[in-house]
């Protein structure tokens, strides 16, 4: 019951549940003409909160090389989508931030990060935004952050998209990110799928139906081969009973 008539940019916080603060959200009033300072008519659209910060530092985040119609390429800063509605708690900033990124990769339309024990995905078919469009509903196309988590600490360091999942590699645990039928935050799961001893500099390689790693014992170095059992035609099931062997 937000009245029409307003001062332009005016912004109110909407309280949801006392008890629960990720439900709350902001509302901008954007009025008729946002050179009149005074009240007037306009529309009420949702916003950030009072006092956010809402965009990355770009010379922190990755590069772009564009290849150019001349054949040349160009290396330049990306245009990150900033935040646009919420705050740190119902529109938190994605895990990778103060962190470092460890592996960059495409998987199903988006664009993913590995950072610590987290994968991290942009909004579906728009690759460099990692904010929620609206906190007002959970959209299927919103940014994805999930932990690989086991009984042991496990800094992810290269990610594989095999199949329609996505292979995960740790120093010492792979893991496989799955989600039927689409990716979203509602469907995606991440199960610790072996436990072998790799390689951190060295990013494992698909090749047919396996997957190559590097591998380090007495003193040598060596390349391991993780095979993928088919069971179907069309699934190559690589987390179920232990059929990812080496």
């Amino acid at each position: 019951d937000l009245p029409s008539i307003c001062r332009h940019d005016h912004v109110v916080k909407i309280v949801g549940s006392v008890r629960e603060e990720a439900d709350d959200y902001y509302l901008r009033f954007v009025g008729d003409d946002p050179e009149d300072k005074t009240l007037q008519h306009g529309r009420w659209v949702e916003s950030i909160g009072y006092e956010q910060d809402y965009k990355f530092h770009e010379g922190t985040m990755p590069v772009t090389l564009i290849r150019e119609a001349d054949g040349t390429f160009t290396l330049k800063t990306v245009d990150w989508s900033e935040r646009a509605a919420g705050d740190d708690k119902s529109n938190p900033f994605p895990s990778f931030t103060d962190n470092t990124i460890t592996d960059v990769f495409l998987f199903r339309n988006r664009l993913g990060f590995l950072s610590g024990e987290n994968i991290i995905f942009s909004e579906s078919g728009e690759y460099f935004n990692f904010f929620k469009t609206t906190t007002a509903a959970l959209l299927d196309s919103a940014p994805i952050d999930v932990t690989a988590s086991t009984n042991k600490v496990s800094k992810l360091h290269s990610a594989l998209p095999y199949n329609e999942r996505l292979i995960v590699f740790s120093d010492q645990t792979q893991f496989v990110l799955d989600a039927d039928p689409f990716l979203s935050v509602k469907t995606s799961t991440v199960s610790p799928a072996n436990e072998i001893d790799n390689i951190v500099g060295v990013k494992p390689i698909v090749s047919g139906n396996s997957v190559y790693y590097g591998f380090e014992r007495t003193g040598y170095s060596g390349i391991g081969e993780l095979s993928v059992s088919v069971e179907d035609a069309d699934q190559i099931p690589i987390n179920d009973g232990g059929t990812m062997k080496q």
